[in-house]
């Protein structure tokens, strides 16, 4: 009996810890923590680094946001990349177009870190590449 019980409120504390983790993910308010300066990794290519700068996030008619983000090799030199971004289920999803015009998708796993794919665009087709952006600063260059 006490394993049953034991068992139950070990698997109900999990459950308690992941609710919450999840609905802290979900309460986050886009428009303050996706704003800033982002330090931009693509894995498998030449020159992997890059720079994501939002300069600011406002809801849109409807459901959702939109972004107004600066993409590019470096802060110096970067293209005007409109963002679109959407709450899909608990998860806070934003998807835009590199200078390069190659479809970026990304995810915030974490109030500094987004997550996703950019589909490069090739003669010889299209190669998925995993990207990675970690917040360097709140403030948008």
């Amino acid at each position: 009996m006490r394993r049953i019980v034991r068992g139950f409120l070990t698997t109900f504390g999990i459950f308690v810890l992941l609710f919450n983790a999840t609905g802290a993910l979900a309460q986050t308010d886009p428009t303050k923590v996706l704003v800033g300066t982002w330090d931009v990794w693509v894995k498998g290519v030449p020159n992997p680094e890059r720079v994501l700068v939002i300069r600011s996030v406002k809801s849109k008619e409807g459901s959702g946001w939109t972004g107004d983000g600066r993409y590019g090799f470096t802060i110096e030199k970067l293209g005007r990349s409109p963002i679109d971004i959407s709450l899909q289920g608990t998860e806070i999803m934003l998807e835009f177009v590199s200078g390069e015009k190659n479809p970026v998708k990304l995810k915030l796993v974490g109030e500094n870190k987004l997550e996703g794919t950019a589909n490069f665009v090739g003669k010889g087709g299209t190669t998925n590449r995993a990207i990675k952006l970690e917040k360097k600063s709140t403030k948008a260059e």
